[in-house]
């Protein structure tokens, strides 16, 4: 009745998605820190989202990793987010 083609995917689904993405790519030491997402176009179940992310700084003092990231389905883009990583030296620390 609103206008929405379908049933869209919440913005927990689209956050968790990121966290993986960056949390797989950092390691089993790393933890998040910190999510800023903003959201564009809609993401409807059945699309196909490509998250894609870049580092853009690193501070060897507290090994923490800053990431940017996009998502983008066929409508364009749907995330655009930051995130914050911290990456412990081993699992002991």
């Amino acid at each position: 009745a609103l206008g929405s083609e379908t049933v869209f995917v919440s913005t927990h689904t689209t956050a968790a998605d990121l966290e993986r993405l960056v949390l797989q790519w950092a390691g089993p030491t790393a933890f998040l820190k910190s999510l800023k997402l903003r959201l564009g176009v809609p993401n409807y179940a059945g699309d196909e989202l490509v998250l894609d992310g870049q580092v853009t700084a690193f501070d060897a003092a507290t090994r923490q990793v800053s990431v940017a990231a996009v998502g983008r389905n066929s409508r364009g883009d749907h995330v655009t987010a930051s995130l914050v990583v911290a990456i412990k030296e081993s699992p002991r620390e």
